[in-house]
């Protein structure tokens, strides 16, 4: 609960008593847009780490795909790198994900896998509503 109450702190810049009472965890966040060639997306990236410095205990980690391709197969290809790094115990493994869907169908179950890793997943700027994201 605490992972998610500072993700969504992170991501809609609203600071609450979550975000404070977390503070002595360090937490790592993963960004996953659409491409990384978008300029689209570039104050998504800009703001995340900008709040991040404000707490002090988040890292903003934009990774995926270099071009957007329309299956949405690139995306799952970095969601799953993101789970096997979680269940490798890996200590640079994300606590959470923020995801702008390609293709909902593509990344229904990598978000339910990701969910079971101990991951918190939301989705921005195109949703995954058929999915159990957060």
């Amino acid at each position: 609960a605490a992972v998610f109450a500072v993700f969504r702190c992170l991501l809609f810049f609203a600071p609450s008593p979550p975000c404070v009472s977390a503070a002595n965890e360090t937490f790592r966040f993963g960004i996953l847009p659409k491409s990384l060639d978008n300029p689209f997306f570039d104050p998504v990236r800009t703001g995340c780490e900008a709040r991040a410095d404000v707490y002090g205990n988040v890292v903003c980690v934009w990774i995926g795909p270099e071009q957007e391709e329309p299956t949405g197969a690139a995306q799952v290809e970095w969601i799953d790198r993101m789970i096997d790094q979680r269940l490798a115990g890996d200590p640079e493994a994300l606590d959470g994900l923020a995801i702008s869907v390609v293709n909902e169908e593509s990344v229904k179950e990598p978000i339910r896998r990701a969910l079971d890793s101990g991951m918190s997943v939301i989705c921005f700027d195109s949703d995954a509503a058929n999915s159990d994201r957060q």
